[in-house]
């Protein structure tokens, strides 16, 4: 039986369900939450988080349900047209999403390496990944956040200044690695490399000594560590 089914059917149930205790005006809302809580949580544990994201009355759920792993996924697929839709749709359609997405061709021109990242339970993430493997356009996935990889974010940012550059800021420029690819007596375009956390620490010491004006981030990058390889 389809997974995806059995939740649409189970959510129809429930507001049935719910529709026909909140007709009687001495029926108690709150037990009518919780049983709905009980009753998601046990028909479809993996996809618990996602109704509940909708309904706040499902924040009750355990925190083994309602728990979010950051995942790393590498996918290997052809260079068709439709292909990157499709591996993006089988996330949306669990009411997951992708938080950095990259993609360009290997060494073989006919197939592309697709990076994501995106959060969800372990047990719906493998699903994901196995139903990925069924597409057509893919040749390969591998989640690479249980194994030992390496993964760097790039990030473009031009931050202006009012007036001159402080010392402070080209010190702390040095102390990333920054490169400066463009430099103006009011703005400097910066360039680094760094895992996705880093990153976010940069920015904000940066934004504390002028405005940035724009910021690009290319999104993760992986490959594993050692021999290993989806290549």
């Amino acid at each position: 039986m389809n997974f995806v089914y059995v939740w649409s059917h189970a959510r129809s149930s429930l507001d049935r369900s719910l529709q026909a205790k909140t007709s009687n005006p001495r029926t108690d809302k709150s037990n009518i939450a919780m049983d709905r809580v009980q009753r998601v949580c046990v028909v479809v544990p993996g996809l618990a988080h996602c109704y509940a994201r909708d309904r706040p009355i499902f924040a009750s759920c355990s925190p083994l349900e309602s728990e979010l792993v950051r995942h790393t996924i590498s996918i290997l697929l052809q260079n068709e047209a439709g292909a990157l839709a499709r591996v993006a749709g089988l996330f949306s359609s669990r009411g997951y999403n992708i938080e950095t997405l990259h993609v360009a061709p290997t060494q073989d021109q006919a197939i592309s390496r697709l990076t994501l990242v995106s959060r969800g339970s372990d047990q719906v993430i493998q699903q994901i990944c196995s139903q990925l493997l069924k597409l057509v356009d893919v040749v390969d996935v591998m989640d690479m956040t249980g194994g030992d990889h390496i993964e760097r974010e790039m990030l473009l940012m031009k931050v202006a200044f009012d007036g001159p550059v402080p010392a402070a800021f080209i010190k702390l420029v040095d102390e990333f690695g920054a490169k400066v690819l463009d430099e103006t007596p009011s703005n400097f375009t910066l360039e680094v490399t760094s895992s996705g956390p880093a990153l976010d620490e940069i920015v904000d010491e940066f934004g504390r000594f002028g405005e940035i004006l724009s910021m690009v981030r290319s999104g993760i990058l992986a490959i594993n560590r050692g021999p290993a390889s989806l290549d």
